[in-house]
């Protein structure tokens, strides 16, 4: 009987050292089941934070329900788009880069045409300053005009106060010449005459004063030509007067010979003027005619330079006109770059959204996981209490 005493005295030391160890468990357990029970309540308050906050990201987003298959196809929306508009903003910046280039251009060729427009003004200037020295060379030659039409007419009054016109001067000297020389001949032999008369008058007044006839040498008394020498005598005279007025007529001519060469002179000075005079109008009008070439140069150089301006002012209004195009295609990319952004952030909040549906799917998981192992748990401590029982 002790023995078997002993035997179940040991079985219920046994049984109570299992029931202590189960009741152990079960505590165990309980405390295991309670905290895991704690962490699913933390989960699911977490969870319901996540799902208010999913709430209000998806209410600033375009999708009514945020499932993964909205995402997902919200973001292909999205991604679309925002790679459409940065197609679309490469594509404006282009054109920007090309206004600025035309842009550019234009200005290059503006100031070149300026530059043009300032040579053109440059040549201007000096032909109208070379149309000034040939204006003043043809006024300075007008003034020598004048001194010598001046000249040419005291010249003309020489001959208004002369005996021959104007034109017949060397005509003139010439039967002056022939006259003075008649006179010349016709004084020598008047001066023969009268020498050879004088020679008569002393050789018969030698003879006389011998008391001979001077012309037959015989006594006076007797001769019959004593009266031939009075009449020599007058002759020498009459010679003598003769010879005075050829010799005041020679003087005369002399001095008409001198004239009519003097008129020569100035008939010669006169054509001389008038020749002078013709190349001095040629001369005038060339300075004339060249400075109104040059006149005419310099007013197309003008004009050309007012084309010039006019055409680089066209250039710079295009310029500006590129720069107004640039600036509005540059506020078009600036739309499309907010509009991009704006892409950007409904992208970043969708993927906040997706990361918040995700953390809210791995606390379901983890929900479900938790109530699993409690519900494991549990029935572990079933089977133990239904083993104490």
């Amino acid at each position: 009987v002790l023995a078997e005493y002993e035997k179940h005295q040991a079985e219920i030391e046994e049984l109570e050292a299992e029931i202590e160890e189960l009741e152990n468990k079960i505590s165990e357990t309980e405390a295991e089941r309670d905290d895991l029970g704690e962490k699913r309540r933390e989960a699911i308050e977490e969870r319901d934070e996540l799902e208010t906050k999913l709430d209000e990201q998806l209410s600033k987003t375009e999708l009514t329900e945020a499932t993964a298959e909205a995402i997902a196809d919200r973001r292909e929306t999205l991604n679309d788009h925002y790679e459409t508009l940065d197609e679309q903003i490469d594509e404006l910046q282009k054109e920007v880069i090309g206004c600025e280039n035309r842009a550019e251009r234009l200005r290059e060729t503006a100031d070149s045409l300026e530059t043009q427009a300032d040579e053109a003004d440059d040549r201007a200037e000096s032909l109208e300053v070379e149309a000034d020295e040939k204006e003043a060379k043809a006024e300075e030659v007008e003034s020598k005009c004048e001194d010598i039409d001046k000249e040419h007419e005291e010249l003309i009054e020489r001959f208004e106060n002369a005996d021959i016109d104007l034109g017949e001067a060397e005509s003139h000297r010439e039967e002056l010449q022939i006259d003075r020389q008649e006179l010349g001949e016709e004084l020598a032999e008047k001066k023969a005459r009268l020498e050879d008369a004088r020679e008569d008058v002393a050789e018969a007044e030698d003879l006389l004063a011998e008391g001979n006839c001077p012309t037959c040498g015989q006594p006076v008394e007797n001769a019959p030509h004593v009266d031939d020498l009075d009449q020599t005598r007058e002759r020498v005279e009459e010679l003598e007067a003769e010879v005075d007025t050829l010799e005041t007529e020679r003087e005369t001519l002399d001095e008409r010979l001198d004239t009519a060469g003097k008129l020569v002179e100035v008939e010669t000075r006169i054509a001389e003027i008038e020749d002078e005079r013709e190349r001095l109008t040629d001369q005038i009008e060339n300075y004339r005619e060249e400075a109104g070439d040059k006149r005419e140069q310099a007013a197309e150089e003008r004009e050309t330079a007012t084309e010039k301006r006019n055409e680089a002012a066209e250039k710079r209004e295009a310029a500006d006109a590129e720069d107004e195009e640039a600036d509005e295609i540059r506020g078009t990319i600036e739309t499309k770059t907010d509009e991009q952004e704006a892409v950007s952030d409904d992208l970043n909040r969708l993927d906040s959204l997706e990361s918040t549906r995700t953390e809210i799917d791995e606390l379901n998981d983890r929900i479900e996981n938790l109530t699993d192992q409690r519900e494991n748990l549990a029935d572990i401590n079933e089977e133990r209490r239904e083993r104490l029982a």
